[in-house]
C-alpha cells in the first residue's frame, strides 16, 4: 500500500501495489472553514499558519522570526499562528525579543509551542508553511489549505523532498529551500483561480477525498526566497484563482 500514484513504478510488481493515501483523522476531512475561523475570534483577515514539527527546525524557526519582524514593521494585514516546537519554545519568545519583536504589542502573531487543533486551524488558514511529511502532505490536502513546504534535508533518503515534488508536479504545491530563505519584502504578484484550484483536484485525486489546491489571492506569501514576500494583487483579474506540515 502506498501513499503516491508515482510510488508504484520503484515496485517490481507495480500492479500488486494499492494506492490507499495516508490516513487522516476526520476532522481534517470535515472541518467547516467559517466555523473554524469563529472559533479562533478571526474576521476577514488572511490567516497564516506555520510550523516545523513536534520539536521544531532551529534555523527555519530563525526564518519565522525574520518573518514576524517584517510583519511588525510593514505591519501586514494578516494573523500569524506558528508552533515553535518542543526546542524551538525554550528559546524563540526571547530570540523575536531580542530582535525588537513585541508580540503583546502585536496581537496579529500568535506564538506557540505546539498547535493542538491542527484540524480547526487549517480549516481557517488561508496558507500554511511547513515541511513535506507524507502525514503533513495527507492533512493538508485532505483540508484542501493552501501551501509553501520546506522539505527538511535532514531526513533519510531526502525522502521529504521527493513527497514534496509529487505535489509541486501537479502544480499542487510550492516549494522552497531552507538555505534560500531570506524574508524581506517584494512587489512580486502570483495569483490562480477557483477554476484552477478545480483542474488541480481534477488532475491530483487522493483517496477520501483528498485534493490540492494553490495560493489564494490577496495575501502575503512567503516565498522562502531572497525575495520572500510574494503579494498577489487582489485586482489581478484572473479567470484561476484559490497550496499543500511534518518535522
Amino acid at each position: 500500500m502506498v501513499s503516491f500514484e508515482s510510488s508504484r513504478e520503484h515496485y517490481p510488481e507495480p500492479e500488486k501495489v494499492l494506492l490507499t493515501g495516508t490516513p487522516v483523522r476526520e476532522e481534517f476531512l470535515f472541518a467547516k472553514r467559517q466555523e473554524a475561523r469563529q472559533a479562533l475570534g478571526l474576521g476577514e483577515e488572511p490567516l497564516v499558519v506555520s510550523c516545523w514539527g513536534s520539536l521544531g527546525a532551529r534555523e527555519m524557526n530563525k526564518k519565522i522570526a525574520q518573518f514576524m519582524k517584517c510583519e511588525c514593521e510593514e505591519n501586514t494585514p494578516f494573523h500569524h499562528i506558528h508552533a515553535t516546537g518542543s526546542f524551538g519554545w525554550r528559546w524563540m519568545p526571547e530570540y523575536v525579543k531580542e530582535m525588537g519583536v513585541d508580540l503583546a504589542a502585536h496581537p496579529r502573531i500568535d506564538m506557540r509551542e505546539y498547535i493542538y487543533d491542527m484540524p480547526q486551524v487549517l480549516a481557517a488558514a488561508d496558507l500554511i508553511v511547513c515541511r513535506a511529511g507524507a502525514a503533513t502532505i495527507a492533512e493538508v490536502c485532505a483540508s484542501g489549505t493552501p501551501c509553501i513546504m520546506v522539505p527538511s534535508p535532514n531526513v533519510t533518503g531526502n525522502h521529504q523532498e521527493k513527497n514534496a515534488r509529487v505535489l509541486e508536479r501537479s502544480g499542487a504545491a510550492i516549494l522552497r529551500w531552507t538555505a534560500r530563505a531570506r524574508p524581506r519584502p517584494s512587489a512580486k504578484p502570483t495569483a490562480t483561480g477557483k477554476a484552477s484550484m478545480r483542474r488541480q483536484k481534477r488532475f491530483f485525486q487522493m483517496p477520501d477525498g483528498c485534493a490540492p489546491c494553490v495560493p489564494a489571492p490577496g495575501i502575503w506569501l512567503w516565498s522562502m526566497q531572497p525575495s520572500a514576500f510574494i503579494r498577489p494583487h487582489s485586482t489581478l483579474q484572473s479567470t484561476d484563482t484559490h497550496t499543500a506540515h511534518s518535522a
